[in-house]
């Protein structure tokens, strides 16, 4: 972190991130996604926003305002009443503004008659690598959980491309995180990618993210967590009990791959992450409250 004691902006005092780089091209890469919205141009709450970037001694940095936690730290740190009003709706503001602000990257924003008329344009972009690590918590106002705001960030991975090449680059060639990546990494060939990359990926964060709200930390991603008098698997256990992957070996991720011919291995969804029995077969919260909160969740569980 970097302290600053005057930058120019009247923010005598206030702690910031620093994120250092050692080769000039991803801080270019990186740089170029995040100018997309930052600066002048137009940003969105809930996407991560730079705003300095420089220079020195051989090295590149950039620098965002400062996040109190990740979102899988913000999961340890707090605990929510399902049935609260206020906590229901924190929690569906928040996952809707994350959706809009990916709906941003993605350049839905655009016009219709710019993109169509200009074919060519790298407007419409892929996040690439959204997992809780890469949700930035930030405390809006009295450190209250639900004066927090999430924010995705680390744009490392973000690429942009005009409408005539969004499906061109090759599954093969992205880099990813294991536990988040979509089938299209695992379907032998060549598989093209596009933004789909990105809701299957919020998706599984969000499938976390109701287990959370609904049982706590311990469900998520816990050795196993006491209910109703019993020891209860998480809900990263569970996945792990699901068909082994093409490795030989349980894998924490959200879909297997269904061998059906010696040319063909196409994917589904774990039955164990499709079925989600152990929230909606479990009384904790009335109807209402888990019905609001599943059906957010589901609109963006990829199917």
């Amino acid at each position: 972190m970097l302290e600053v004691e005057e930058m120019g902006w009247s923010q005598k005092g206030k702690i910031f991130a620093l994120k250092e780089f050692t080769q000039y091209d991803k801080f270019v890469k990186e740089r170029e996604a995040l100018d997309h919205f930052s600066g002048s141009n137009p940003g969105h709450d809930h996407l991560a926003r730079l705003l300095l970037s420089f220079d020195q001694a051989g090295k590149w940095y950039m620098i965002f305002d400062w996040a109190d936690a990740d979102l899988e730290n913000f999961w340890k740190r707090f605990s929510v009443d399902p049935k609260s009003h206020t906590h229901l709706r924190w929690f569906i503001t928040q996952c809707c503004g994350m959706a809009q602000g990916l709906s941003r990257v993605h350049g839905d924003w655009v016009k219709p008659h710019i993109s169509t008329n200009i074919p060519h344009i790298p407007d419409r972009g892929r996040h690439g690598d959204i997992k809780p690590g890469n949700i930035l918590c930030f405390n809006q106002d009295a450190g209250r959980m639900t004066d927090y705001r999430l924010v995705i960030a680390d744009f490392t991975l973000m690429r942009f491309h005009s409408p005539d090449s969004l499906g061109a680059t090759s599954a093969s060639s992205v880099a990813y995180s294991e536990s988040y990546r979509p089938p299209e990494k695992d379907i032998r060939g060549t598989v093209k990618i596009d933004q789909l990359y990105d809701v299957w990926t919020i998706g599984c964060v969000f499938l976390e993210f109701v287990t959370w709200y609904l049982l706590g930390y311990e469900a998520v991603k816990g050795k196993f967590f006491r209910h109703l008098g019993r020891d209860v698997d998480c809900f990263q256990q569970v996945r792990m009990r699901g068909k082994i992957g093409t490795s030989g070996i349980a894998q924490d991720d959200f879909f297997e791959m269904k061998k059906m011919s010696f040319l063909m291995f196409p994917a589904r969804v774990k039955p164990s992450v499709a079925k989600v029995s152990y929230l909606y077969n479990w009384k904790i919260a009335t109807s209402t409250h888990f019905l609001f909160a599943f059906a957010v969740v589901s609109f963006f569980t990829p199917k």
